[in-house]
């Protein structure tokens, strides 16, 4: 768990990171390893897909991963396990 002195610490040095333009700064607050688990982000697809059905208009899923290193495929990925949750928890054992 991150300490709110860290977390402030590390804001400002990427925010001085970010002013100076130094690209090699702002990179090294990042790591290719990262990885990130939330159920919230299961709860807003969930919460966003529904509100598609029940306004019967198209979900269009576009992501973004400039700068932050997350991975498209992977934010992708957990919006198609929370659109096809039933069929994925009827298969599972398959």
């Amino acid at each position: 768990m991150i300490d709110p002195d860290f977390a402030h610490r590390f804001a400002a040095d990427w925010i001085d990171a970010w002013n100076r333009h130094d690209l090699d700064a702002i990179l090294a607050h990042y790591a290719d390893d990262f990885t990130m688990h939330s159920p919230l982000i299961a709860q807003f697809y969930a919460e966003q897909i529904e509100a598609a059905k029940k306004d019967g208009v198209l979900l269009s899923l576009h992501l973004k991963a400039t700068m932050m290193k997350i991975s498209d495929p992977i934010m992708f990925g957990h919006c198609v396990s929370v659109f096809y949750a039933d069929a994925l928890d009827k298969h599972a054992e398959t």
